[in-house]
Formats: structure tokens, sequence, C-alpha cells
């Protein structure tokens, strides 16, 4: 793992936070983790309605260099506040992931940022949670 990070400070990939663009367009990839959201502009705007001004940050190796984290800031309409949270993703193993593997990252990476952002959306999360619940019992 060390190994990983040194490339990766050499490589001058962590710094200074730049706000990255919350795009639809296809993603790029940073040593395997999307760099730009997976959770869609338009998801925002219908799931988490009270956010405004999403934006994310560069990618940042965590200390012990097994996941990649991402800050995103966002304004509340409803509390006007400010808000700032992390997401953690997990790094792909070193030998290459077939399609199918990664699809399921992929898929996992984009539930937690969802779980994320909605959890900044009081309403929004309450609502789904009423959602999941009747899933549940039906």
């Amino acid at each position: 793992m060390l190994e990983f990070r040194d490339r990766i400070l050499r490589g001058g990939l962590l710094g200074a936070a730049e706000p990255l663009s919350v795009k639809a367009e296809s993603p790029r990839r940073w040593h395997g983790i999307n760099v730009e959201l997976l959770a869609t502009p338009s998801w925002i705007q219908q799931n988490t309605p009270s956010l405004e001004d999403v934006e994310t940050y560069k990618l940042d190796l965590s200390l012990d260099g097994g996941h990649v984290i991402r800050t995103i800031h966002c304004r509340n309409t409803l509390s006007d506040e400010l808000l700032e949270v992390e997401v953690r993703y997990d790094i792909p193993p070193a030998n290459d992931e077939d399609a199918k593997q990664q699809h399921r990252r992929n898929a996992m990476h984009r539930q937690r940022e969802e779980a994320v952002l909605r959890s900044l959306d009081v309403v929004a999360a309450a609502e789904y949670r009423c959602k999941r619940a009747k899933l549940r019992h039906n």
C-alpha cells in the first residue's frame, strides 16, 4: 500500500482542494474511482431537492491507503446552512476487475454517494425511509 501512496504523491494527484464539476458525462477514473459523482445532477435535483450548489473536490487517499475519500460541499435551502460531508470509496484490487465486478463496485459507490447526499436533506431522508418501509411490508 505504501508504494501505491508514493505513486500518487509523486504524480501530484493529492493537493489543494479544487472544485470539480458535477456532470452527467462519462466519468473519468482515478485509480479505479470515478472522478465525477456517480449520483447525477438530475438524481440530486429529484431526490434531494433542498440541496443546492453541490460541489466536489479532488479525491484524497485515506491514511491507511485502502480507500479514497471525496469531500462534498453544498447548501441546504431549508436550513440555509452550508454543509460538508465525506464519501469513502473502496480502492479496487491491484489486478484488474472484470466488467461485472467493476459494475458492482460502481453501484455500491453510487449508493454510498446517494445515501450521504440524502442524509443532508432531512425531508428527503424521511421520505426515502418511508418508501423503503412500504416496500419491505409489501
